[in-house]
């Protein structure tokens, strides 16, 4: 990712390309954000959202924690910009 940014501070091209993909694929990289980011705290283990505790989780307790994941994911992008 290191170069990859890097790159992206001295290509404008590179950087218009990537925010023309951010842009037109808005719809669906915040919830994988926080795919990966909930895979990651759960050690690489795919089968986290299968356990039945998860299934027993009311709706507005899983959109508290979907909102602090991407509160916390925008904050390291700020960070790391």
């Amino acid at each position: 990712f290191k170069n990859f940014k890097a790159r992206l501070e001295s290509d404008e091209g590179l950087k218009a390309d990537f925010d023309k993909f951010r842009e037109e694929n808005s719809f669906w990289l915040k919830d994988y954000a926080l795919f990966t980011a909930l895979k990651k705290k759960n050690n690489e283990k795919e089968k986290h959202h299968t356990s039945p505790l998860h299934k027993k989780r009311p709706l507005k307790a899983l959109m508290v924690e979907k909102q602090a994941s991407e509160s916390n994911y925008q904050a390291k992008v700020i960070h790391n910009s």
